[in-house]
């Protein structure tokens, strides 16, 4: 689960120190999210008639709703709140049918879908009859149509609302196409390229990269982001910029100095700011104390790796016997690309998982050896039923 950085002030970590710990629960309590959906319900009326300062507080309750829109660019989160619509649906409702032409994009901030497909063409188009199987469950968050729209080419599954109560914003196929159409579409092949080119998928049919890079989408996220790996129910990828991956351990008293816990050494630190005369020149002495500063910043006692175009995070989400108490933070803007565990776990071939799960299990076993000696182990966290 995302988690964006405190602000200075309010519980934030200090520069060198742990992450503190998060809360399991979502990103607003319930009490908060039926203000908010009051909110949304009064702001997201006819989107021809919608003003700046609606479209402003559109942005704000979308965010904290939904995370689908937290992981959106600012600008993009701007142009999408001036054409979102509401839609409400009923128990037993049909959002659209196999077969259906594509003509919208939906997310869902309030409730659930299910994913059904039907693989008899003789059996009844209605999706709530049997013959129509179950493939995925939707929830708060996940967004679904857009393959349609990117291929311009009929719905490949039923989309029914199985509970009482299920609220999607739609985005229309032209908005779709405008906005977001960069990091759905014209970007499939840019990701199935991108994973085609990882050491981990190397030996994969290229028929099994591209179906992993159809169920992956893109999101952005700006420095400071903390990601909660084990909750989030995500793989992600990094595909630009850099990331840490640490222990989720509250810091106790008696514990080394903080340059001991940044992972550098004092005697390094004094031999650099301390001698004037020493092997430094004047002039590269600021250079190298901003060095050491960024990588006291980086690295701390809690810092297990660095994470950099390549690789991964999140497996904990897929495979419950390998979670452990880390968490990822993002040093810098970062582009990712990331799949559902409900679409790993559905839509992507056995091989793929038995690579992924072989792979995890070698890194949870390697970065815990890096721990060996420390009487403060990461511990494994006791799998969910």
């Amino acid at each position: 689960m995302l988690r964006s950085r405190a602000k200075a002030g309010e519980g934030s970590p200090k520069q060198g120190g742990s992450p503190k710990k998060f809360d399991n629960g979502n990103a607003l309590t319930e009490e908060m999210r039926v203000l908010q959906m009051k909110r949304l319900h009064r702001l997201c009326k006819d989107p021809s008639k919608r003003s700046e300062g609606t479209v402003v507080k559109l942005v704000e309750v979308t965010c904290a709703l939904c995370h689908f829109f937290r992981t959106m660019p600012l600008q993009l989160q701007f142009e999408l709140c001036r054409v979102i619509q509401l839609e409400r649906f009923s128990k037993n409702d049909i959002v659209f049918k196999q077969g259906d032409p594509g003509d919208k994009f939906y997310v869902i901030v309030q409730g659930r879908v299910e994913v059904r497909i039907c693989f008899d063409t003789s059996v009844a188009s209605d999706p709530r009859l049997p013959g129509h199987n179950t493939v995925a469950w939707l929830h708060r968050g996940d967004s679904f149509g857009e393959l349609a729209l990117i291929k311009n080419a009929p719905r490949t599954a039923s989309i029914v609302v199985p509970s009482s109560k299920t609220e999607v914003l739609s985005i229309h196929k032209e908005d779709f196409e405008r906005i977001l159409v960069g990091l759905y579409g014209a970007s499939l092949n840019e990701r199935a390229l991108f994973l085609r080119r990882l050491w981990t998928f190397a030996a994969l049919p290229t028929r099994l990269v591209q179906q992993l890079a159809t169920f992956t989408s893109v999101a952005i996220f700006q420095t400071g982001a903390i990601f909660d790996t084990e909750k989030d129910n995500r793989l992600y990828f990094v595909v630009e910029g850099e990331c840490r991956l640490c222990l989720l351990e509250e810091e106790t008293e008696g514990e080394s100095s903080e340059q001991e816990q940044a992972g550098v050494p004092v005697g390094v630190v004094e031999n650099l700011v301390d001698k004037p005369g020493g092997a430094f020149a004047d002039d590269n002495l600021d250079k190298e104390k901003k060095k050491v500063s960024s990588e006291v910043g980086f690295y701390n006692a809690k810092t297990i790796s660095r994470l950099g175009p390549g690789n991964f995070f999140g497996e904990g989400c897929i495979f419950p016997e390998i979670r452990r108490d880390w968490i990822v933070e993002a040093m810098s803007e970062v582009k990712l690309y990331f799949i559902s565990r409900g679409d790993i776990m559905n839509n992507v071939d056995k091989r793929v998982i038995d690579i992924l799960r072989e792979e995890a299990t070698f890194k949870a076993t390697y970065y815990d050896g890096r721990f060996e000696g420390r009487e403060r182990r990461p511990k494994t966290r006791a799998s969910s039923t």
